[in-house]
């Protein structure tokens, strides 16, 4: 099985929440960044062990993620 190491979710609401987390769970996926318009439901999901960090720009969530590997929870 190959790992995907970072993965950026865009919305992580019912769908890609619950992608996220099957991921996570079966191992495919080490770190996700979660990347929506809702600063507060993005909050929810790392607090509730969706996503690892989270964006409110895609720009930055996934480049920030891609490059440094920022895992601080709010890119």
């Amino acid at each position: 099985m190959q790992q995907i190491e970072r993965l950026a979710v865009i919305g992580v609401g019912l769908i890609g929440g619950s992608v996220a987390r099957s991921l996570c769970r079966a191992g495919y996926a080490r770190h996700i960044t979660g990347i929506g318009r809702n600063e507060a439901h993005l909050e929810k999901a790392r607090e509730l062990g969706v996503v690892d960090a989270f964006s409110t720009d895609i720009a930055e969530g996934v480049t920030v993620m891609t490059v440094t590997g920022d895992d601080r929870g709010r890119l």
